[in-house]
C-alpha cells in the first residue's frame, strides 16, 4: 500500500502541479482546486490520496493553516477538504457576491470571447444555476436575448433601425421582391 502511494505521488509530481501559498484570492484558490482535481482524475487518485497530495502542495501560510486543521480532521476525504479549504480561502460572502455577479452578467461592452470567459469563470460560483448543459445554454441564451431586447428598445437601437430602413427600399420585380440600396 505504501509503495503504491509513493508511485502515485511521484507520478503526480511529474505533472508539475501548482502549489497554493494561502493568498486571499478566491480565483487563485479555485484555480488551484480545479488544477488539482484535473490531475487527480488523470491519475485516478483515491479520496485519501487526494487529501495527502493536496495538503503536501500547500505552502507558506496555507501549509501552516493546514497543520493546525489536520489534527482536528482525521480521516478526511477530498470533499471535506474542499469544504474546509473554501471556508478559509473562498469565503461564503465572496461566493455569494460572485454568484450575484453571475446572475447579473451582461455582454454589453464585452466581446463574445470576453463574455464567454466571464460566464465560464463565474459558473464556478453558481453551479446550481447551470447544473446541466441544457441549463447552461438556456441561461447564456436568455442573457443574450435580454440584452438584444434592451438594446433594440434603446435610443441607439431605434436610431439604427431607422438608418437601416432609410438605406434600403423594397422594389417589386415580376415574381420577385428585391431590396435595393438608396
Amino acid at each position: 500500500m505504501l509503495a503504491e502511494n509513493v508511485v502515485v505521488v511521484k507520478q503526480f509530481l511529474k505533472l508539475k502541479p501548482p502549489t497554493f501559498s494561502g493568498e486571499m484570492d478566491s480565483i487563485k484558490a479555485n484555480e488551484w482546486l480545479l488544477e488539482m482535481e484535473k490531475n487527480f482524475r488523470l491519475l485516478r487518485c483515491g479520496e485519501h490520496q487526494k487529501v495527502e497530495i493536496g495538503s503536501y502542495l500547500l505552502a507558506g501560510v496555507a501549509s501552516r493553516w493546514w497543520n493546525l486543521k489536520r489534527g482536528r480532521e482525521l480521516g478526511m476525504d477530498w470533499a471535506q477538504f474542499k469544504v474546509i479549504f473554501k471556508e478559509k480561502y473562498v469565503p461564503k460572502a465572496l461566493q455569494n457576491a460572485k454568484c450575484a455577479e453571475f446572475e447579473q452578467l451582461k455582454q454589453m461592452g464585452k466581446t463574445v470571447v470576453e463574455y464567454d470567459e466571464a460566464f465560464t469563470n463565474l459558473t464556478e460560483y453558481a453551479p446550481h444555476l447551470v447544473a446541466t448543459d441544457e441549463m447552461r445554454a438556456r441561461r447564456s441564451h436568455q442573457k443574450e436575448l435580454s440584452e438584444v431586447k434592451h438594446w433594440g428598445n434603446s435610443t441607439e437601437g431605434r436610431q439604427w433601425r431607422r438608418k437601416c430602413k432609410a438605406k434600403t427600399k423594397p422594389t417589386r420585380k415580376p415574381g420577385k421582391q428585391r431590396w435595393q440600396q438608396k
